[in-house]
């Protein structure tokens, strides 16, 4: 009889084991990708990470996240470095998507970027924890180089005289609306640029001050600075 309550006890042992095994290593997993900031133990729902592309991930990354995140992910004044996060690639994707899905103490803009597009700069992103971003970034450079890329675009004579549709279609390709609001009316991230003037637009995207990173003519062109002010000036 005392066997027979020792194999019960000890059944009910092992299923017990089973049942709470999967929710602390869930746990211990959402700790470590809390490590990097207060409120980041928020999780998201269950959303897995897809398998992204890590060289056009680098080529998403350079012209839209580059701009705060540095050229190889140093960091910068307005974003920190993310060269080697302890997160995994499921909260990265999670983050990437919509940081205040995440948790509401973000204050990275939610960027738009296509589920296929943030999967591949997931995929990016995780190769400097396992060391394979130099070869990630040879290999896009090297399928970006002049033979392939897009012609450049030649400089405007001055920051007037630009085209707005074009304009706009900047604003929203460089991330400007993720911070400074579709409308240009502003965010908790940055302030509206609804009647400021050409002139003060070019030296705070070339010379910025406070958080935003600056714009060379290598991301934002003379033709494309004209084009931006020119929509810019249609906005109320």
């Amino acid at each position: 009889m005392d066997m027979r309550k020792w194999e019960i006890l000890g059944i009910i042992g092992v299923v017990a084991v089973l049942l709470v095994l999967p929710a602390a290593v869930w746990g211990y997993q959402g700790y470590r990708e809390a490590q990097e900031g207060p409120g980041m133990g928020a999780r998201p729902d269950s959303i897995g990470a897809p398998k992204g592309d890590p060289v056009s991930g680098y080529l998403v990354y350079d012209n839209k996240c580059s701009a705060c995140h540095g050229k190889d992910a140093e960091g910068s004044a307005a974003a920190p470095d993310i060269r080697n996060m302890v997160i995994g690639a499921q909260f990265v994707y999670a983050w990437i998507l919509d940081p205040l899905s995440v948790t509401s103490a973000a204050t990275m803009p939610k960027v738009p970027l296509t589920e296929r597009e943030a999967a591949d700069v997931t995929a990016f992103v995780m190769g400097y924890r396992d060391g394979t971003a130099p070869a990630i970034v040879a290999a896009a450079q090297k399928a970006a180089s002049p033979a392939t890329a897009a012609p450049a675009v030649q400089s405007a004579p001055g920051a007037s005289g630009g085209n707005a549709a074009k304009g706009k279609a900047v604003f929203t390709s460089k991330t400007c609306s993720a911070c400074h609001g579709q409308n240009g009316h502003g965010t908790a991230a940055a302030p509206g640029v609804v009647g400021v003037s050409g002139a003060a637009v070019q030296k705070q995207v070339r010379t910025p001050s406070g958080k935003m990173p600056a714009y060379g003519t290598n991301q934002i062109s003379d033709t494309d600075m004209a084009d931006l002010i020119a929509f810019l000036e249609t906005l109320k």
